[in-house]
C-alpha cells in the first residue's frame, strides 16, 4: 500500500509575537495588496447654499443681501442687472476698479431667477459685475464699464447701465468665466 498523501492542516494564530522570526502574519486576515492602479478620482457635487457666504438667508426677492455694506451711495448712476430669462438665481456683487487692479465690493445682490434689481445712487467710475449661478455654483465676470455723471446747463446727465444675464443676439457685453477666488 502506497502512502497516503499528507492531508494540510489550517495555519494556527499564535497570539505571542515570535521575535526570532519574521513579524508575525495572520493567516486568517486578508491584507491588502499592492496594486499600480490609479486611485480613484474625487467627484465634487454642488450643492446650492441656503444661506449667503455672511451667514444671512437669502432675500425672498432680488434685493441687497441684509448684513453686507452698501458703499459709494454719493451718486446718480444706476445699474440695473435683468435675470428675467435665466432659471438660476443669482448673487450678484458690484466692484468698483481702481488704479493698479484695485477693486472693492460695493455692493452685493440676490435676484432670483426670472427677476432684475437696479443699484440706484451709484458714484461715478469704472466698474465691473461678478456674480455667481447659485444653481451649478459658475462664477462669471464683465467687462469692466464707466458709470458717468456730466453736468449739463439744468442738472446732470447721468448713466444708466443694464445687463442681462442671458445671451442677447449682438450683445455689447462680453462676460467670462472666473474661478472662486476672483469672485472674493
Amino acid at each position: 500500500n502506497p502512502p497516503a498523501p499528507p492531508v494540510s492542516q489550517p495555519a494556527k494564530y499564535n497570539p505571542e509575537p515570535n521575535t526570532d522570526t519574521a513579524p508575525l502574519v495572520n493567516p486568517f486576515i486578508d491584507y491588502p495588496q499592492p496594486t499600480d492602479a490609479a486611485p480613484a478620482l474625487e467627484v465634487k457635487v454642488y450643492t446650492k447654499p441656503l444661506k449667503a457666504p455672511n451667514g444671512q438667508f437669502w432675500p425672498k426677492t432680488a434685493a441687497y443681501i441684509p448684513g453686507y455694506p452698501i458703499r459709494m451711495e454719493d451718486g446718480l448712476s444706476e445699474v440695473t442687472i435683468d435675470n428675467t430669462r435665466n432659471n438660476s438665481d443669482v448673487f450678484v456683487k458690484l466692484f468698483r476698479l481702481g488704479a493698479n487692479g484695485a477693486k472693492t465690493t460695493i455692493r452685493q445682490v440676490f435676484i432670483p431667477a426670472f427677476s432684475q434689481f437696479t443699484m440706484q445712487d451709484i458714484r461715478a467710475g469704472r466698474y465691473d459685475i461678478r456674480y455667481q449661478d447659485l444653481d451649478n455654483g459658475a462664477f462669471s465676470k464683465t467687462e469692466s464699464f464707466t458709470l458717468e455723471e456730466i453736468p449739463i446747463y439744468n442738472g446732470t446727465q447721468y448713466s444708466q447701465y443694464s445687463l442681462t444675464l442671458y445671451k442677447v443676439a449682438n450683445g455689447n457685453m462680453q462676460i467670462q468665466d472666473i474661478s472662486a477666488t476672483e469672485f472674493q
